[in-house]
């Protein structure tokens, strides 16, 4: 008798929320209150969210202080390295808690993470102006990158590998964890691909 194990492939992978956010705040509801957040979540190898930072907001002030908390209280899939390892991850997304038909309700939606990078090309794929890939990083302590893939998003191929291979346009800031010592970590990325036409 033979047995097959299959296991699953280990990638470099950011993190990524394992349970759904806590409810819509009973107050904000009744008031009919909307907001919209650029935010920037740190995770630990464990998956637990180890602090939140509000970059931008738009609807109401109050709710939208509110969201970090929200996040900070869901658990998370820990970042992994490519070799499956758990590690410190960066997530920055946007999110919003919108009520339908409220006055705020279009111009929150329309809240977008800007892209991290602008990458001027010569052409793109059939005759494209400009294009996003989104990509997922690992980060060492000075700010430098050690391993590039494909987001979760975004399929493998000739464009990400293009975009990984030029790793020093990639680099972030270096960060540290709550005791000041730097920290090695993987984030996701949004980089912007502008064709030469484009941008004259």
């Amino acid at each position: 008798m033979s047995v097959l194990l299959i296991a699953a492939a280990a990638a470099l992978s950011a993190p990524s929320a394992k349970t759904a956010m806590p409810e819509y705040p009973v107050w904000a509801a009744r008031k009919d209150r909307s907001a919209g957040i650029i935010y920037e979540l740190v995770v630990d190898p464990q998956g637990k969210p180890i602090r939140c930072d509000t970059l931008r907001f738009a609807g109401d002030e109050k709710l939208a202080l509110a969201i970090c908390p929200l996040l900070i209280r869901t658990r998370y899939r820990p970042a992994t390295l490519a070799d499956g390892t758990p590690a410190t991850g960066l997530i920055r997304s946007f999110i919003y808690l919108v009520l339908d038909g409220s006055a705020q309700a279009n111009a929150i939606r329309a809240l977008q993470v800007d892209p991290d990078v602008i990458l001027n090309v010569n052409h793109l794929p059939d005759g494209t102006q400009s294009l996003d890939a989104d990509l997922v990083l690992q980060i060492d302590k000075t700010g430098g990158v050690v391993d590039c893939a494909a987001g979760a998003k975004q399929a493998p191929g000739p464009i990400i590998d293009a975009v990984c291979a030029n790793r020093e346009v990639l680099t972030q800031p270096p960060r540290q964890d709550a005791q000041g010592n730097p920290l090695e970590y993987v984030t996701n990325l949004k980089v912007r691909l502008v064709a030469a036409s484009a941008s004259s």
